[in-house]
């Protein structure tokens, strides 16, 4: 791994891939990510990006309530995520060091005094991320792995506008997969080393097509931490609780998962024969979204299986117009429909 420094901007490489930070009058300006494969079509033109969310009480939440949630790295469930073992500390001063740590670094230096690199390398991640979360984002809402695995087919996934997000935000950024992961020397500017961390993982995930959004925290308040349990950290502290608050034009869509409407995956008669009937919802996790989605006029629509020609069972996305008739009952009402 090189580092260079020009007019105030760093930039490091990891395999083939370059990440960039730039600086001016001592105040960060921006982060960069470079990959070969997305020089052909620029990060910038990508303006839509999906989220899938499980059906509970905490993805429903934050549908409603319109904001994201900027995960800390101990809440994954990839342990080699943002893992601390990628950044080696061994080169660092004591101005990257202070940078990381301010403004605890005198009061951990004074406990630590020269082992204060294995201490940052031990806590790294509890602390930094105090300062900082991640939102993470794919680029298509029929991924299959990401319904089983996230959305668990009876959940939801949202659309979402990153330049309509009115926190100070860096990306989405493309994760770069790579076959084996190798440390990464924090020797002369903290900020790409951090970023790679966060951008790294391995191919095994590749199926994820992930994008990642760096989320600062709100001006005179820290994120609440998580330890390496996953756990809450010091509790008593009064933090920001990581809700990021979108406008509702950041919101594009939002598509119901195969088996939102019914126990089973939907196939596209009985979705037209949903026009002729109303559908009473018991559980009030259903009902709160579809009533959002009724209030907010929200362009929604649903996967579901599709017959084609040669009798092979696809997945196609059909647009329908929800509309509540009652706290329990709604109808359906299909838009367009792309059955072959």
């Amino acid at each position: 791994m090189k580092n260079y420094k020009f007019m105030g901007t760093y930039t490091d490489y990891y395999d083939g891939w370059s990440y960039e930070y730039e600086e001016k009058c001592g105040k960060m300006v921006d982060w960069r990510v470079c990959c070969p494969s997305c020089r052909k079509l620029p990060i910038e033109n990508l303006s839509s990006f999906f989220k899938y969310y499980a059906l509970n009480e905490y993805s429903v939440d934050a549908l409603t309530k319109m904001y994201l949630y900027a995960s800390h790295p101990n809440q994954f469930n990839d342990p080699f995520d943002c893992c601390e073992d990628l950044l080696d500390f061994t080169s660092a001063n004591e101005e990257i060091l202070k940078a990381i740590y301010y403004p605890m670094f005198d009061d951990f230096k004074k406990v630590y005094g020269e082992n204060i690199r294995d201490y940052t390398h031990e806590h790294f991640k509890t602390l930094f991320y105090g300062k900082m979360g991640i939102v993470s984002l794919t680029t298509k809402e029929d991924n299959l792995c990401l319904w089983a695995n996230y959305a668990k087919e009876n959940g939801f996934c949202i659309q979402i506008n990153p330049n309509k997000l009115p926190f100070q935000h860096w990306g989405p950024f493309p994760i770069h997969y790579v076959e084996k992961l190798h440390s990464i020397k924090i020797e002369k500017c903290a900020q790409t080393a951090i970023l790679m961390q966060t951008n790294i993982k391995s191919k095994c995930w590749q199926s994820e097509d992930e994008w990642r959004l760096l989320v600062s925290n709100p001006l005179g308040m820290d994120f609440v931490r998580f330890d390496k349990d996953g756990d809450e950290y010091c509790k008593h502290f009064k933090a920001h609780n990581r809700h990021m608050r979108y406008p509702i034009e950041a919101l594009l869509s939002v598509t119901l998962g195969p088996k939102f409407l019914f126990e089973h995956d939907i196939k596209c008669e009985e979705l037209s024969l949903l026009e002729q009937k109303v559908i009473c919802y018991q559980n009030p996790l259903k009902r709160k979204i579809l009533s959002f989605l009724s209030r907010y006029n929200i362009p929604t629509k649903v996967l579901l299986a599709v017959s084609n020609k040669k009798e092979n069972l696809l997945l196609d996305l059909v647009m329908v117009h929800v509309y509540k008739l009652s706290d329990f009952v709604f109808k359906l009402f299909i838009q367009t429909n792309n059955k072959d």
